[in-house]
């Protein structure tokens, strides 16, 4: 008995396993998601749903923001901030931006 106790803690502790008791947070499902402006009404990368409400990505600033729709309420969020719009807590990860309207994108986390 002793000796299986051993091999078990050997086999635990060769393994790596050292995080005993780490907390581990399942309760989060928030993402990051990419978007990009689209022109055309295929929708690709445009909108997401999140929480039951509908996350749409409006326009990307030269400066970093972004404008954001959730179901119809637009906010802006400047670059690398978060803001909660429609009950949603939404960041601003990263963006990109170009002349073209419908080259810009971004990357959301919520």
């Amino acid at each position: 008995m002793i000796l299986g106790t051993i091999l078990v803690l050997a086999l635990f502790v060769v393994s790596g396993c050292n995080n005993i008791g780490a907390p581990i947070d399942k309760s989060s499902s928030k993402a990051t998601y990419y978007f990009e402006i689209t022109d055309d009404e295929s929708g690709r990368n445009y909108n997401r749903d999140a929480y039951g409400k509908n996350i749409e990505l409006i326009d990307v600033g030269s400066g970093g923001s972004v404008i954001v729709s959730v179901d119809g309420v637009q906010d802006t969020i400047s670059a690398s901030a978060t803001k909660n719009i429609n009950g949603v807590e939404i960041t601003n990860k990263w963006t990109y931006y170009a002349e073209q309207h419908n080259r810009r994108a971004a990357e959301l986390y919520y």
